[in-house]
C-alpha cells in the first residue's frame, strides 16, 4: 500500500486517488500496464508503469505550479532494488537530484519519504525496480559485485549510493530502456538485457575506471559462463574459437579476452586442464585402457594424449597409473 500526502503553503492534502502503487510488485502481473494521473491547479502527476518477470519499469512526470512537498509512505510486500534516473528537471529529497543524475538504492518494505518540488518545475523520473528474487539470481552469478545489495534486501535496510551524473554510456543504456518502454515495445529479453546493461554501466562508472572489466558486465559474464558450459559439454569434439563465440553470441576477440579474465586462463588451456583432470579420474578409478581413455577424452591418437598428459604431470599415463597418482 502507498499513501501520499501533499503539503502546499504549509497545508496538508491527502491524495485519495491518482497515485499508483508503483512499488507494489506482489500483485503485479507480467506485462500488465498501468497509467494513472492526477491533475490539479497546483500539482500534476502522471505515472506509467509496466511489470515483467522480476523487474518493473516506471516513468513519472511531475509538474509543480507552486512550491510543493510530496510525502510518500510505502508498505510493500518486500523490499526492492531501484535504479532512479532523473531524465529532466530537479527534485529534492535528502539531497538535490537534477537532470541526468542516477542512483542505485534499496527501498525497504516500509519507508517514508518527502520529495520537494519548486514552483514552475517539471520533473521526469525513470525508475527500474528489481524484486529480491531477481537480484539474488544475479548475485548467484556475480557474488563479488552485488552481495552488499542482497544483504540490504535481506536485512530490509534502506541503502542508497550517492547520486552522480551519468556518463554517455550509462545515459545511452538508460535511454534505450526508457525509449522502448515509452514506445510500447515490450520485448522481454531485449529489455532484460538492457536493464542488465544499465546496472553494468552504473557499476563501471561508480568504480571510476575506464577499464571495462568483465566483472561488472553481467550480460557478457553470462555469455562467458555459457561458453564454459558449451566447452565442457563438447569436450570430446570441441568447437573452434569462432564457433564457440558464435554459439554464445559474441566475437572471438571478446571471448578470448573475457574468458581469460574470468577464469585466469585461455579457452583451450581451460579445456586442456579439464581433460587432464578427467584423465586422472579414469586412470585411478577405472580399468579402461590408455587407448580407451584417449578416445573418451576426444584425442584422435593415443600418442597425442600421452604427450599432453606428460606435459601436465611429468610422466606417461601408464607410469601415473602404476604409481597410483604419486607424482
Amino acid at each position: 500500500m502507498i499513501d501520499c500526502e501533499l503539503k502546499i503553503d504549509g497545508k496538508k492534502r491527502v491524495l485519495k486517488r491518482g497515485f499508483p502503487e508503483v512499488l507494489d510488485l506482489h500483485n503485479a502481473m507480467e506485462g500488465v500496464r498501468t497509467t494513472l494521473s492526477r491533475n490539479g491547479n497546483d500539482f500534476n502527476v502522471r505515472v506509467k508503469e509496466i511489470h515483467f518477470n522480476g523487474f518493473s519499469l516506471v516513468n513519472q512526470r511531475y509538474t509543480a505550479h507552486t512550491d510543493v512537498e510530496l510525502r510518500v509512505s510505502c508498505t510493500l510486500e518486500h523490499p526492492v532494488m531501484a535504479m532512479g534516473y532523473i531524465r529532466s528537471g530537479c527534485v529534492w529529497n535528502e539531497y538535490e537530484m537534477a537532470g541526468n543524475d542516477v542512483a542505485l538504492t534499496i527501498q525497504p518494505h516500509e519507508d517514508d519519504t518527502w520529495l520537494k518540488f519548486k514552483k514552475g518545475t517539471q520533473v521526469n523520473v525513470f525508475n527500474i525496480l528489481l524484486v529480491p528474487e531477481y537480484v539474488r539470481s544475479l548475485c548467484e552469478r556475480n557474488p563479488d559485485v552485488l552481495e552488499r545489495f542482497v544483504n540490504g534486501l535481506d536485512r530490509d535496510n534502506p541503502m542508497a549510493d550517492f547520486a552522480f551524473q551519468a556518463d554517455k554510456r550509462l545515459l545511452r543504456s538508460l535511454s534505450d530502456v526508457g525509449d522502448y518502454f515509452m514506445l510500447g515495445n515490450y520485448a522481454d529479453k531485449y529489455l532484460e538485457s538492457k536493464v542488465l546493461e544499465c546496472i553494468t554501466e552504473y557499476l563501471y562508472q561508480k568504480q571510476g575506471t575506464e577499464e571495462r572489466s568483465v566483472k561488472y558486465n553481467f550480460v557478457l559474464r553470462d555469455k562467458i559462463h555459457d561458453a564454459r558450459q558449451v566447452l565442457l559439454e563438447k569436450f570430446q569434439n570441441p568447437l573452434s574459437l569462432h564457433e564457440l563465440a558464435v554459439e554464445v553470441g559474441t566475437n572471438e576477440c571478446t571471448l578470448k579476452r573475457a574468458f581469460k579474465e574470468e577464469y585466469h586462463m585461455s579457452v583451450f588451456q581451460y579445456l586442456y586442464e579439464y581433460r587432464m583432470n578427467r584423465a586422472v579420474s579414469y586412470l585411478l578409478d577405472s580399468q579402461l585402457s590408455i587407448s580407451e581413455i584417449a578416445t573418451l577424452l576426444g584425442f584422435d591418437y593415443q600418442s597425442h594424449f600421452c604427450t599432453a598428459f606428460k606435459r601436465k604431470y611429468g610422466m606417461s599415463p601408464s607410469q601415473f597409473r602404476e604409481r597410483r597418482g604419486q607424482i
